[in-house]
């Protein structure tokens, strides 16, 4: 190429990017347009692919708009969509829409009686979780996935549920302590001790039962778990000066001090 067509062709090369500089900014992508809130509902309801409706019912979560409209929208979906990851991402948005919470907590709570599908059920918990305890029904709904549900997975949910939302009443803490010494599954074990040890105030109850469990299970991970409950429901009992847990306290640190495991005779320390 010659010097004078090497010229002309940066030449050219500059005029076209000071006009693309100049020229006004090309129309905003979808992402960057306004979202439609009647768009967004229509498409929920309406359109063929799920992918369509899942990505509605994430946006009806995120945008700025009339909870008395996009709620019902949601609790529809979640309710009567055909497909299972529609259904989960409805519940998930009905989570994070809390101003409508009185109403949304009985929707959840029924779809968990029709629900069938381990994740939507996982994302209702979660849900429930998120609203929190706006009743005793969603607390007892809760108490009766953690004993019943088929899927381990979503027991052990529930009782981390629990474990954050549910008051330290006389039928939480029992029903805790019972999943804890009775569930087949070590996830749900485990979750339950953590529960059991997050759960405030912290009972008097709560020391002997972790102790009892502690010595009942074999299982390496979840006498590890329920070490460390035993632990910070220790600390939490030190902290409220609770004189009847003395005891208690005093059996859990000879306890852990005898096992065999060194990471757990740390913890006694």
């Amino acid at each position: 190429m010659h010097a004078s067509q090497y010229i002309a062709s940066r030449l050219m090369l500059i005029g076209a990017m000071t006009l693309l500089a100049m020229s006004p900014p090309m129309a905003s992508t979808a992402e960057e347009q306004p979202i439609s809130v009647e768009r967004l509902l229509q498409e929920l309801a309406e359109a063929s692919e799920s992918a369509v409706r899942w990505r509605a019912a994430e946006q009806l979560a995120k945008i700025d708009a009339p909870v008395d409209r996009t709620v019902p929208a949601l609790i529809q979906a979640l309710e009567w969509d055909v497909h299972p990851a529609v259904r989960g991402r409805a519940a998930q948005a009905l989570g994070i829409l809390r101003p409508l919470r009185e109403e949304v907590a009985p929707a959840l709570t029924g779809a968990l009686d029709l629900e069938d599908q381990l994740r939507v059920r996982w994302r209702i918990v979660e849900a429930l979780e998120a609203i929190g305890p706006v009743s005793d029904d969603v607390v007892a709904k809760l108490i009766d996935v953690m004993a019943n549900d088929r899927f381990p997975g979503v027991r052990a949910r529930a009782a981390e549920a629990l474990g954050k939302i549910g008051p330290a009443t006389d039928y939480v803490v029992p029903a805790l302590i019972e999943a804890l010494m009775t569930d087949t599954h070590p996830g749900v074990q485990v979750r339950a001790a953590e529960a059991l040890s997050a759960i405030g105030p912290i009972t008097a109850t709560v020391v002997p039962a972790l102790i009892e469990a502690f010595s009942a299970h074999d299982h390496a991970g979840v006498r590890w778990q329920i070490a460390l409950a035993i632990e910070k429901s220790a600390m939490h009992l030190r902290h409220a000066k609770a004189v009847e847990a003395v005891d208690a306290l005093k059996n859990a640190v000879i306890l852990l001090e005898a096992d065999e495991h060194p990471d757990i005779r740390m913890n006694a320390a």
